[in-house]
């Protein structure tokens, strides 16, 4: 080899040696330069660890997370489940949650059930419901506006009569029905719901009967109507009170008026003059009806206004005769009265107050009057007459029946005594009977009727008393 090749090969391993041993230290230096990196790291959080969160629910500790995003997953569920619980949109309410900065130092486990547990207790939770309001004022809350829809139209449904031709359906009050936040507890099944809008609040009362009382009389001392009265009531026969039982007077307040107006067309009687003749085929007093009237009929079409099915106005749109009445023509007899016969007027047939007048009582016909006294108190004919029954009457208890003449007769019911006996011809004002409680009788009293033709007729025509 020339010495020239000699010198060139041994510069190039120089070369290659220094290249090699400078890669080496380089590389000592990046290993050193990182050791002390990771060192310096290590140092800094030990002495500065990694921020944490504390969670709190209601100011009650819950432990810490490293991201929000853990507490936030379990509000979505927690909503979820309560969504599907309560059939409605559920919120966590804002405020519940607080988040505070904190130290790993100090990191403690987050228990994720209380968490849940806390969440869904109801005072942490918005429902999402439809409240009907009236007048303004939230009366019930719902889970659907469906359903508060459904039950406003059954409350209408109530009140319409089948068949019935209604031009308009409402309510007197404001009715709304708006998107509300409650607790759970404020939301009623659809059942609740309609049973609390139908029947309010009501005071409850109460009265016990006493000796001489009956529903009507009840009614009035606390200026009910008999018909409310009795709905109150719904166990009690209002015929059968007796002394010292308890009548609810617990009326109910609804809280909406349903309103409507209807096309009505009614059938109405036309009242039957009435015509006499004189004939010597009869008695003085006594009467015969030689012909006998017919109502005629007339067709009414009215606009009618109720309110909770009672009416409250009517407007009369047209009117046409059907047919005419017949007049009726009675005969009064001119003959001479024999001796049994009565003068063809009453006198009041004992003393006392009316406790309960004739016509529609509970439901049914009241075909006399009851006249309350003293037990024992006397009871006279009111006319004069024969009596054609004297003894025990079902319901009635001992009673006493007078025929007049002239197709009057009287009844005298609930006696406690009876001093005549059938076939005996009584004067006007004779004791006949002494006042009781017999038979079915609220206290003592006098029933007392008035029949014509055997039709009971109202007694306060013919006679002369005071009403309780």
């Amino acid at each position: 080899m020339d010495p020239i090749s000699w010198s060139l090969k041994k510069m190039k391993r120089k070369i290659k040696i220094y290249k090699n041993l400078r890669f080496k230290n380089s590389k000592k230096i990046f290993l050193f330069a990182g050791g002390i990196s990771v060192l310096l790291i290590a140092i800094l959080l030990i002495n500065n660890p990694f921020p944490v969160f504390s969670v709190s629910i209601n100011g009650r500790d819950m432990g810490h997370v490293k991201n929000k995003d853990i507490i936030y997953d379990i509000v979505d569920s927690v909503e979820k489940d309560l969504s599907l619980k309560y059939g409605t949109e559920v919120t966590i309410k804002e405020g519940v949650i607080t988040f505070e900065e904190a130290s790993s130092k100090e990191m403690k486990p987050l228990d994720e059930s209380s968490v849940i547990g806390a969440l869904s207790e109801s005072r942490n939770s918005f429902l999402k419901a439809w409240g009907i309001m009236v007048n303004g004022r939230r009366i019930v809350a719902l889970n659907s506006r469906e359903k508060a829809q459904g039950l406003l139209e059954e409350v209408k449904a109530k009140y319409l009569r089948e068949g019935g031709q209604y031009l308009e359906i409402g309510f007197k009050e404001e009715v709304e029905i708006n998107e509300i936040n409650v607790r759970s507890e404020e939301i009623l099944s659809y059942d609740d719901a309609l049973s609390y809008i139908l029947t309010g609040t009501a005071e409850k009362r109460e009265h016990v009967v006493q000796e001489g009382e009956s529903f009507w009389t009840i009614a009035g001392k606390y200026e009910i109507t008999v018909e409310d009265l009795a709905a109150a009531n719904p166990t009690i026969d209002p015929d059968k009170i007796q002394i010292g039982q308890a009548i609810n007077l617990m009326i109910p307040e609804t809280y909406l008026t349903v309103v409507t107006l209807e096309k009505a067309v009614e059938s109405e009687k036309i009242q039957y003059e009435i015509a006499y003749e004189k004939t010597e085929a009869l008695f003085k007093g006594e009467e015969n009806i030689k012909q006998k009237g017919n109502f005629g009929i007339k067709e009414i079409s009215k606009q009618v206004v109720r309110e909770n099915g009672q009416k409250v106005s009517e407007e009369v749109i047209d009117s046409t005769v059907i047919y005419e009445p017949k007049t009726q023509i009675v005969l009064i007899g001119t003959k001479a009265l024999p001796a049994s016969l009565g003068v063809g007027f009453f006198d009041n047939p004992t003393r006392g107050k009316v406790t309960s007048v004739f016509g529609r009582r509970w439901g049914k016909q009241h075909e006399g009057i009851d006249i309350a006294s003293d037990k024992g108190t006397p009871i006279k004919a009111a006319d004069k007459g024969t009596v054609t029954f004297a003894g025990w009457k079902g319901n009635y208890g001992l009673m006493v029946v007078i025929d007049h003449g002239d197709n009057k007769s009287t009844v005298y019911a609930h006696c406690a005594t009876i001093l005549v006996e059938v076939g005996d011809v009584v004067e006007k004002s004779q004791q006949i009977a002494t006042m009781g409680d017999t038979g079915n009788a609220t206290g003592v009293h006098l029933h007392f009727e008035v029949l014509i033709n055997d039709v009971p007729q109202d007694p306060m025509k013919y006679v002369n008393y005071t009403v309780n």
